[in-house]
């Protein structure tokens, strides 16, 4: 197969897409399909390269800003779009898969209009919910209760998101919260295929990771907290701040490392000034996806506040290296983490209790390593290995469908 993956947040962007795409498009490459991938240039980023098989093409970098501006994600949009248009007509491709309900899916829908093609969105994440929370600045309010909301502006995105999901032959959905979403959206539960995220758990094993023991050098006879997402207001580090507030009076041996980069980044660095706890937590900017697991074998405890969270790759993630979790539960978490059994859930927007939970785990070995234990076998599940066959046995099926 001929496979164009549309997708506007990848590498050196961080976040789930930008993770799961990259190793997706390489699986596919090593099971003999010619994988093309149109995204979004960054500076000194070449039009075109080809990596472990995948051919990545770049459109031209309009906008640098890290902040989510609607006319720059039509402008990206439209600039990825005619690049897919160029690679549907120049390399006779067998099926589209756009990688977010966002600029990915406006760009693909472009692209299929010009050339029809067999097609595929995965619905990552709710595009009504995520860009009303960033223009209003208020992650408390959940998805149907955004949905509900008759403003214009809520409304014409709504319309939006409506539109580009009946656009599309198939739509993939990584949870059973996911698919519960689309039904409640109207869509046609014969067009919802239900394809769990993954991750490549051979880049998690201890043994893999990188070089000595960071601990030895950076944070010595100390506890360590890590949390590693987007700095955005839905995925609670502000949550986990407050809640390093009350475990460091509790626990001065306690440091808290934050890795990740985002719009949030400058109120996130005023709250750690404004609650005093300059010398125990620290915001560590982005790192390459291949130190991620480096910082998680250096930590005890692994912390997800999120408010809203379609999946949790970088819960997978932590859980590979047999890492306690603790997350909140909220959007399709539950369906990774089993409480008490795989990780801990807690209500969000509770700080004082996560805190609790932190130094609850942090006082017990033996229930952080049978967390550890038992959340690393879990993960077997969520192995590209095994995810990849969903992928190629869903494309086949579409194309099918279509021809």
């Amino acid at each position: 197969m001929k496979i164009l993956m549309i997708s506007s947040n990848f590498p050196p962007a961080i976040g789930g897409p930008a993770s799961t795409t990259p190793f997706l498009a390489r699986e596919l490459a090593k099971h003999g399909h010619d994988v093309y991938i149109a995204t979004q240039s960054y500076k000194d980023y070449p039009f075109f390269k080809k990596e472990d098989k995948v051919r990545i093409y770049r459109s031209p970098a309009i906008f640098t800003s890290k902040h989510y501006r609607a006319k720059e994600a039509l402008v990206r949009s439209l600039s990825i779009g005619i690049l897919s248009s160029y690679l549907l007509r120049k390399k006779n491709i067998d099926i589209i898969h756009a990688h977010d309900m966002n600029v990915s899916a406006v760009a693909g829908f472009i692209a299929k209009k010009s050339f029809k093609r067999p097609s595929l969105v995965k619905y990552a994440g709710d595009l009504v919910w995520e860009y009303m929370s960033l223009v209003e600045g208020d992650s408390r309010i959940n998805i149907r209760e955004m949905w509900n909301k008759h403003d214009f502006r809520t409304m014409l995105v709504r319309r939006l998101q409506y539109f580009l999901i009946n656009n599309y032959d198939f739509i993939a959905a990584q949870t059973d919260y996911h698919r519960n979403l689309l039904l409640k959206l109207g869509v046609d539960k014969d067009k919802i295929i239900l394809i769990p995220n993954a991750i490549d758990l051979s880049k998690f094993k201890i043994e893999n990771r990188l070089g000595d023991n960071p601990r030895n050098n950076f944070y010595p006879n100390s506890k360590i907290v890590l949390t590693a997402c987007r700095l955005v207001p839905w995925k609670g580090v502000d949550q986990l701040i407050r809640a390093a507030s009350y475990v460091i009076k509790e626990d001065p041996s306690v440091n808290f490392l934050i890795v990740g980069e985002g719009a949030y980044k400058s109120y996130l660095n005023k709250l750690i000034e404004k609650l005093n706890v300059l010398d125990n937590v620290f915001i560590l900017g982005k790192k390459p996806y291949n130190e991620i697991p480096r910082f998680l074998h250096l930590s005890d405890v692994f912390v997800l506040a999120s408010t809203y969270e379609p999946f949790g790759l970088a819960l997978l993630e932590a859980m590979a290296c047999g890492k306690p979790v603790i997350a909140t539960k909220v959007g399709g978490i539950p369906e990774i983490i089993k409480d008490n059994e795989t990780g801990i859930l807690i209500k969000p927007h509770n700080p004082k209790m996560l805190g609790k939970v932190i130094l609850s785990l942090l006082s017990d070995e033996k229930l952080r390593k049978r967390l550890g234990d038992k959340a690393r076998s879990h993960t077997q599940n969520f192995d590209w290995s095994k995810v990849i066959h969903d992928y190629i046995n869903a494309y086949e099926m579409i194309i099918e469908l279509s021809s």
